[in-house]
């Protein structure tokens, strides 16, 4: 859903997008979208899991945690970052559900994430978001539209940990979608909308990438990256996800990624 008044003092102008192009864009993203799980391939991959703690940041810049974690962690605040890492097998199977096997370890899990998960929030119909056309760029020298978006309160959860209530937030973001295949390259949620004052979750920003890798004779858009900054009271935490290792999944073949 476009609309022209969601977002103040962003005007088109006389060279920029008509709001017919604009609601066009969209439309040709959310067709790719209601099958973008159904046409990924069989594969398994590799998913690196680093959860940085460090003191509180009340509003980090992302241009420069995206770009460069560790100079963003060693900041004028001082002091060495907790890491925690962790490595995860992730198997993918026709009808987007994700298996997650900890290497190393015998934790299992099944789930829906970033495979197509945040995709279809993004541009589901039950709840829409607001899209509004700001400019045309280049992301990892691809051309890009970037949008401002306006999503619902139920788009993300907050909460279900020591004694928080979960609550539903909405974010104001932006995304980056390639203006020659219509499809979602970047995702950048920037402000929650309706975290409660008194939740131990104060604030928080993800960020989502996407880029083509091979697998096996096909070509898909797949996961690279995940960012989420999240700060409580006192201190805050940034969880990278890395994906790699991308390969075609036979139920035959014995997977073995030691040193890869």
């Amino acid at each position: 859903m476009l609309t022209a008044g969601a977002f103040p003092g962003v005007a088109l102008g006389d060279s920029g997008m008509s709001r017919e192009e604009a609601d066009a864009v969209i439309a040709r993203t959310r067709q790719w979208v209601r099958g973008y799980v159904e046409t990924l391939p069989n594969f398994t991959c590799r998913k690196t899991i680093r959860v940085f703690v460090v003191p509180a940041i009340r509003k980090p810049k992302l241009r420069e945690w995206a770009v460069d974690i560790p100079k963003w962690l060693i900041s004028k605040r001082g002091g060495k970052p907790r890491i925690d890492e962790s490595e995860w097998l992730v198997r993918m199977v026709k009808g987007g559900r994700e298996s997650y096997e900890w290497i190393g370890g015998n934790r299992r899990g099944h789930g829906w994430g970033f495979f197509g998960h945040w995709l279809k929030a993004l541009f589901g119909q039950k709840y829409p978001t607001e899209f509004e056309w700001i400019e045309d760029s280049r992301l990892r020298g691809y051309g890009v539209h970037v949008f401002q978006t306006l999503t619902p309160r139920n788009f993300c959860q907050y909460g279900g940990r020591d004694g928080d209530d979960i609550v539903l937030v909405g974010f104001r973001g932006k995304i980056y979608i390639d203006r020659d295949s219509g499809r979602v390259l970047r995702y950048v949620a920037e402000e929650p909308i309706g975290l409660p004052k008194r939740h131990r979750v104060k604030s928080g920003r993800m960020l989502f990438d996407y880029d083509y890798s091979k697998i096996g004779d096909e070509v898909a858009l797949l996961p690279v990256k995940s960012l989420a900054y999240t700060r409580y009271r006192g201190r805050s935490t940034l969880a990278e996800n890395t994906f790699h290792g991308y390969r075609e999944f036979q139920a035959e073949t014995k997977l073995d990624f030691e040193g890869k």
